[in-house]
């Protein structure tokens, strides 16, 4: 059902179960290795020209995030990649929370400078400045994003393809980061 709920029936289709169905001698989730499978957006598919890139050192590693600027997790997220080194993230704005984020988002998209404007926001709690320019971006950001499936924030999108719901911390992202 849709792209990532899933439901299990018998073979006489007569009993259908919805629910996380566990291997119980490995304890190994199967729902969620295969909701994991069904989620993954190859990296070249994103949409990059609607985002902008935060880079730390060289970046020659990178990966990308769907934000919403009211995000508090997001937020957090924003801190911990400051103690990445060698990575671009391709920062796309994913206003979910309300009208008010749409409005940050819209002002950081328009900002002369996306990147600076954005985590003096999401770190030290500058509000952007107003400006104005073309936004559609952010709109086909949304369009993607629901296609895709993400129904929150952050949602991170490694170039394996894997992609993680939520907050990670910054040695989780390095692990991931480091694996070929």
């Amino acid at each position: 059902m849709g792209k990532s709920e899933l439901y299990y029936a018998d073979t006489s289709l007569k009993y259908l179960i919805k629910g996380e169905v566990m291997e119980l001698p490995s304890g190994k989730n199967i729902t969620q290795e295969r909701v994991a499978a069904l989620e993954t957006i190859p990296y070249k598919s994103l949409p990059f020209a609607d985002s902008f890139t935060v880079v730390k050192g060289k970046g020659e590693r990178e990966f990308a995030t769907f934000e919403d600027p009211n995000c508090g997790f997001c937020k957090k997220l924003t801190k911990s990649l400051l103690e990445l080194d060698n990575v671009k993230v391709h920062v796309f704005l994913y206003p979910i929370l309300g009208p008010d984020s749409v409005k940050k988002s819209q002002n950081i998209w328009c900002a002369k400078d996306k990147a600076a404007t954005y985590e003096a926001w999401m770190i030290k709690g500058v509000t952007p400045p107003e400006a104005a320019c073309d936004t559609s971006a952010i709109e086909r950001n949304k369009q993607f994003g629901i296609q895709s499936s993400i129904r929150g924030t952050p949602a991170i999108v490694f170039k394996n393809g894997k992609r993680v719901n939520g907050f990670m911390e910054a040695p989780q992202i390095e692990a991931i980061l480091a694996k070929p």
